[in-house]
C-alpha cells in the first residue's frame, strides 16, 4: 500500500511539473513577468517526483524521519492556507456593487509602452460598464504611476482611454505617483481628501477579480470608510498565474504587515 501511495505521489508530481512548465511558457507568451516562478516550481516538482519514484529513503534515520514529518506538516498547512485564501479571493472577485459611490477608483495594471496591458484593458472595459449605470457626475480616480517599459504613466493612459470612450475629462482625477496597490489607495485617498471633506466617503474599486480581495482590505486599512467592488475578468489562461501570485502576495502582506 505504501509503495502504491509513493508511486501515485511521484507520478502526480511529474504531471504537476509538466503543467507548471506549460503554464510558464504560456505566461511568458503573454509577457507576464511571473513566468520564472512556474519554471522553478516545475523543476522542484520534477525533482520531488524523481525522489518519490527512484530514491529509496531509509526511514530508520531519525533526522530523515523527522524531516519527512516536518515536510508533510508544512505541506498540509500550505494546502489548508491555499484553499482558505483562494476561497476568499474567488468570493471577493465575483462582486459587482451597483450602489452609487462618491468616487470610482480604477487601479492600474501595467502598460506596454503607452498601450494598456491585457489586464488593464479588461479593467478599463469593466469601468465603462460601471460608469454606464452611474450618474454622470460621479468622479473617477485613475491610479497608477510609471514603471519599467512604460513611456507614460498608467494614470495618463487610463485617462486617455476613458476620454476616447466618451467620459468627460472633467470627471477624471489622475493619481500618477503610485507603484503598488497600497500606494494606489493611499495616494488616491490623499487626492480625494484634498478636494472633498465629506465624512464616510463611499468608493467603488475597479480592479481584476483576483485582485479584489486584497485591494478591498488595503482600502479599509488606509482609511476608506465604505468600500464597494466592481471586478473585471481576466483571460482564462492566466487564471493559474494570477491566482497563485495573489496568494503569495497575501501571504507576504500577512507576514510583513
Amino acid at each position: 500500500m505504501k509503495k502504491q501511495v509513493k508511486r501515485f505521489t511521484g507520478i502526480s508530481m511529474y504531471v504537476l511539473a509538466i503543467l507548471c512548465l506549460l503554464n510558464s511558457i504560456g505566461t511568458m507568451a503573454f509577457n507576464i513577468s511571473f513566468w520564472p516562478f512556474f519554471l522553478f516550481l516545475s523543476i522542484v516538482l520534477a525533482a520531488l517526483g524523481y525522489i518519490h519514484l527512484k530514491v529509496r529513503v531509509k526511514r530508520d534515520n531519525k533526522f530523515i524521519k523527522y524531516g519527512i514529518i516536518i515536510a508533510h506538516t508544512l505541506s498540509i498547512l500550505f494546502i489548508i492556507s491555499f484553499i482558505i485564501i483562494e476561497g476568499l479571493i474567488i468570493r471577493a472577485g465575483s462582486t459587482r456593487d451597483t450602489e452609487t459611490p462618491d468616487y470610482v477608483v480604477i487601479l492600474g495594471a501595467g502598460l506596454n509602452g503607452d498601450v494598456p496591458s491585457l489586464t488593464l484593458s479588461q479593467r478599463l472595459k469593466a469601468s465603462l460598464e460601471l460608469l454606464e449605470v452611474l450618474p454622470e457626475e460621479t468622479r473617477i480616480v485613475v491610479s497608477g504611476g510609471q514603471g519599467p517599459g512604460e513611456t507614460i504613466t498608467e494614470a495618463e493612459a487610463m485617462k486617455s482611454y476613458l476620454v476616447r470612450h466618451g467620459i468627460s475629462e472633467d470627471r477624471i482625477i489622475k493619481e500618477d505617483k503610485s507603484t503598488s496597490t497600497e500606494e494606489n489607495l493611499v495616494f488616491s485617498r490623499k487626492l480625494i481628501r484634498e478636494i472633498d471633506s465629506k465624512e464616510n466617503l463611499k468608493i467603488t474599486i475597479v480592479t481584476s477579480n483576483f485582485h479584489m480581495f486584497r485591494s478591498n482590505a488595503l482600502a479599509k486599512e488606509v482609511g476608506f470608510d465604505d468600500v464597494q467592488s466592481w471586478s473585471a475578468p481576466i483571460h482564462s489562461y492566466l487564471i493559474p498565474t494570477y491566482y497563485v501570485r495573489e496568494y503569495l502576495a497575501i501571504i507576504n502582506s500577512l507576514i510583513l504587515n
